[in-house]
């Protein structure tokens, strides 16, 4: 009789201690299986902490306490700031002001991020306009102090400035004139003209006049006019003439030469202009002498010889 039938209580007990002897490893293996999907889980839990560490040791706590230094270029068109770095600034916010308003007028313009550059070009400001710039740093907790006021006036355009000193210029006419002792050898006469500017109250003109010299035998002369009336020479400058006119001419001003200015004469009745740099260029010949705001830097005489005004 075999031992199924002799002892069926022993098939039981294999059978079931086998089961009990598998329940051990499908946990295992379900345990594995888990543990394969929680561990990048994690790693990503334990990168997150180690991250908010270093930003809460890193996180600042006050504003930015330093002042950006500020500087500026400008032209007609547009000014760009440029200002050094501050320690723990995120960000630098760049405010604009009218002249003569103080910080607390002023707007808002941009902010700027330090990652990228310190520095701003404003493209909305108008030619021949004063502006009054500031720049301040900021975190996230607030912003810094703000940098001392910069002031910048743009250019006019090359157009204006030289629109200004064509329409402001007149027309000087000198007559010289030579004649003989009682006419008997006849008389000679020659005439000239060109422009002259009414430079800060003083008509001022590149034409000059031939010394004249008379005795018995021969009498020489010379006769000013400007815009058709009669005028008297005050006095000649290396080669400039002074004027003395009742002729109203629009005033031009007086100012500095800039980085670059506008030469303006007349060559055959025609203006002529030229954009010259500063210590860099040659001056033409009998020209008036602009800066980039329009004012009277000076003229030139016949050499090219700059007389300031």
């Amino acid at each position: 009789m075999s031992i199924f039938h002799q002892r069926p209580y022993m098939v039981a007990s294999l059978i079931a201690g086998g089961a009990l002897a598998l329940l051990p490893l499908s946990y295992l293996a379900g345990w594995l299986g888990d543990l394969g999907q929680v561990k990048p889980a994690l790693t990503a839990l334990t990168t997150a902490r180690q991250q908010l560490a270093w930003q809460t040791a890193h996180e600042p706590h006050q504003p930015p306490q330093g002042t950006p230094q500020l500087s500026a270029t400008w032209t007609d068109a547009s000014a760009t700031l440029s200002w050094n770095k501050v320690a723990g600034a995120t960000s630098y916010t760049i405010y604009r002001a009218p002249a003569g308003a103080s910080f607390g007028q002023a707007s808002a313009i941009a902010s700027v991020s330090p990652k990228h550059h310190m520095s701003y070009t404003d493209t909305t400001v108008l030619p021949g306009t004063s502006y009054r710039y500031w720049v301040a740093a900021d975190n996230t907790v607030g912003e810094g102090p703000a940098s001392l006021a910069l002031f910048v006036h743009t250019y006019l355009s090359w157009t204006t400035v030289a629109n200004m000193g064509e329409e402001g210029a007149g027309t000087a006419t000198l007559d010289q004139w030579s004649k003989t002792a009682w006419g008997i050898l006849g008389s000679q006469s020659t005439k000239t003209s060109g422009p002259i500017w009414d430079v800060a109250g003083t008509l001022v003109t590149p034409l000059t006049a031939l010394p004249t010299h008379s005795n018995w035998i021969r009498s020489q002369g010379t006769q000013w006019h400007v815009n058709g009336k009669t005028a008297n020479a005050k006095g000649q400058t290396t080669n400039v003439t002074e004027l003395h006119s009742s002729a109203q001419l629009p005033r031009l001003t007086t100012g500095p030469s800039t980085a670059s200015d506008l030469a303006l004469w007349q060559q055959n009745g025609h203006w002529i202009t030229a954009i010259i740099n500063r210590g860099t260029s040659p001056l033409p010949p009998s020209a008036l002498i602009l800066n980039q705001y329009g004012a009277v830097v000076g003229l030139t005489n016949r050499e090219g010889m700059l007389v300031h005004a």
